[in-house]
């Protein structure tokens, strides 16, 4: 259901903007949570990649053409903390802009980090250790993962460096070079944190706690009103 979810955000998103002339309502991100435990291990297994296409909608990429929007969180702050969740939304702007058409993939994985998180690490994300040694490790979903980025043109994150450290370490650790990869980071564009950069186009988090997939959303709005 995430892309579906992404999808119908997108499309709220610029229809609502489309028009100067209408009032601006508030928007809010809603049901993307995913913290029962039943749900998380269904997310975990199935990845979301299936191709949308949308007809008729105002929406146009100029630039690069398949900017890949990543969100992670984490154990820690430290080289040796692993990745607990990711998610990826991939762009896809076909034709022209006169005809353009937009596909959309995406994947939504938490996975098993190994390691216990750090108490404020995990009051961040809110995966508790029980939760987390279910999940797939890292290495069952990179090929998924690896996928979308060679596909993309750019990688777009709010503080991609933090977001690039822990992929590039997570591939390294299964003896995987990535390659060089550009980069663009939306926290730099607008200035601020992301709740913050986020609340001024009137989009907040439901709660306090870091979801991937709802932060990656944020930073897609972002880059797509900059």
């Amino acid at each position: 259901m995430v892309h579906f979810i992404i999808l119908a955000s997108i499309l709220l998103f610029f229809l609502l903007n489309s028009s100067k002339k209408e009032k601006k309502p508030k928007k809010q991100i809603k049901n993307v949570k995913t913290h029962n435990v039943n749900r998380i291990t269904e997310v975990a297994k199935k990845p979301k990649m299936e191709n949308v296409e949308t007809k008729n909608v105002p929406i146009y990429i100029k630039g690069k053409r398949k900017p890949l929007f990543v969100d992670v969180e984490t154990t820690g702050l430290h080289s040796d903390d692993k990745i607990v969740s990711i998610c990826m939304i991939l762009l896809d702007a076909q034709e022209s802009e006169e005809k353009q058409k937009l596909i959309c993939k995406s994947l939504y994985y938490i996975f098993d980090p190994c390691k216990k998180s750090h108490p404020i690490a995990e009051g961040i994300h809110g995966y508790n250790d029980w939760v987390l040694r279910h999940q797939n490790l890292f290495e069952e979903k990179m090929h998924d993962i690896l996928s979308l980025i060679k596909e993309s043109d750019v990688i777009v994150a709010h503080n991609v460096k933090f977001d690039m450290k822990f992929i590039r370490n997570a591939f390294y650790n299964a003896s995987i070079d990535i390659g060089e990869i550009d980069t663009m980071c939306t926290m730099e564009m607008h200035g601020g944190s992301l709740a913050s950069c986020a609340g001024r186009l009137g989009i907040h988090r439901e709660t306090s706690i870091h979801d991937a997939s709802e932060d990656t959303m944020m930073c897609m709005f972002l880059y797509l009103k900059k």
